[in-house]
């Protein structure tokens, strides 16, 4: 959706504001405004918009911008504006609200946003006020409506009006807020496709799940459907892990560590008395839940440093690119560790049965193998 905005400077919040707009000011398409005349910020300094114009593609301002009277500034379909620079203090985490959801990564980025109401009224959804306490975001036009892409946020929370422009729709004006989701909270869950999930982990894009009942290794969307699976390389598939090209599959009855190719073709294997497992980029880490230890080994299988599991039955493990974490199928509970074993963190795991871990990069995905659910988990 094409969507006229006009942009405030009012110290120190950039609040976005609709404003009604006769149709005959520019082109209607399916409903939607678009404004003739192209239009690009300057080089440098500030961007002052005189006439009402379009921002066709990717632009970035590193002053101000401002709208004058009159002056509408549209963003098009494949525009996107950023206002300011990277260096700002961020809330990274989860975000939701009623209709709203999204992620704010480390380094102050929005991903996933999603919301609810704009499939009612397809391209005439619109968000009307936007409160943001950061000078620097950026903004893209989805076709649906307006979502935040890149911004770069400084709050607590962040308030939006919800207007709809159609008779068909019962939503009028209602405000909705997304709040900065807790650490440990669950965002969301689905059914695992098996009946005993054990083993989890993330190549980048998919989620890929062993179940020890069917002896078999999945690989999922992050909505929980099912792409693809094979046929386990042994009978009690357990943690699983993945090195950027290879899956690796530890089996609890064949007491093997299994490098395969992504079709489940077995590349290598090596003797191990592993449950969980996890890779850092060089090195995989394993579970012994007989001997509570935790094991970091080179990928021949030679033990490189092992230490105690901070519980009795350490059966999941993933790691973040710092810190390991570790799920207890005793304790119930899930652990942040530095890899030398020491605890950061920990929290209650959401299910009665912990297992399997992975990460995404901005999420903690976990498996419990008597609820037969996949959880994703806020961590920042």
């Amino acid at each position: 959706m094409k969507k006229a905005i006009r942009i405030l400077m009012i110290t120190g919040l950039i609040l976005l504001v609709n404003i009604d707009v006769p149709s005959e000011s520019g082109e209607v398409i399916q409903g939607c405004i678009s404004y003739a005349g192209e239009c690009a910020p300057p080089a440098s300094g500030d961007w002052i918009v005189t006439e009402s114009c379009t921002l066709l593609e990717s632009a970035s301002v590193k002053g101000n911008v401002y709208i004058q009277d009159e002056a509408v500034l549209t963003i098009g379909q494949d525009g996107m504006l950023r206002i300011g620079n990277i260096e700002n203090n961020v809330t990274p985490g989860a975000w939701s609200g009623e209709g709203l959801s999204f992620t704010v990564t480390s380094d102050g980025r929005i991903q996933d946003l999603t919301h609810t109401y704009a499939g009612l009224c397809n391209c005439k959804f619109t968000i009307d006020d936007m409160v943001i306490t950061s000078n620097n975001f950026s903004l893209h036009n989805t076709g649906i409506g307006f979502a935040l892409n890149g911004a770069f946020i400084d709050a607590t929370h962040m308030s939006a009006q919800i207007s709809v422009n159609s008779p068909d729709c019962a939503l009028s004006n209602e405000t909705i807020t997304a709040e900065k989701v807790p650490p440990f909270t669950v965002v969301s869950s689905f059914d695992s496709p098996g009946g005993y999930p054990t083993g989890l982990t993330f190549d980048g894009t998919y989620l890929w799940n062993a179940d020890w009942t069917r002896d078999k290794i999945y690989k999922l969307d992050t909505s929980g459907s099912m792409v693809d699976s094979f046929d386990s390389p042994g009978p009690t598939p357990y943690g699983l892990a993945f090195d950027g090209t290879y899956l690796w599959n530890v089996d609890a009855d064949d007491n093997k560590i299994y490098k395969l190719d992504t079709s489940g073709n077995i590349i290598d294997s090596f003797d191990s008395l592993g449950t969980a497992l996890t890779f850092d980029g060089t090195y995989l880490w394993t579970t012994d839940t007989s001997e509570d230890k935790i094991y970091k080994l080179d990928t021949s299988g030679n033990i490189i440093d092992s230490f105690d599991s901070p519980g009795p039955c350490p059966i999941g493990l993933t790691f973040d690119g710092t810190y390991l974490w570790n799920a207890d199928c005793s304790e119930d509970k899930i652990y942040k560790l530095d890899t030398s074993g020491n605890i950061i963190d920990s929290f209650d795991s959401p299910g009665s049965s912990p297992s399997g871990l992975a990460f995404d990069g901005a999420y903690l995905w976990h498996v419990d193998k008597s609820e037969d659910k996949i959880y994703k988990i806020a961590i920042e």
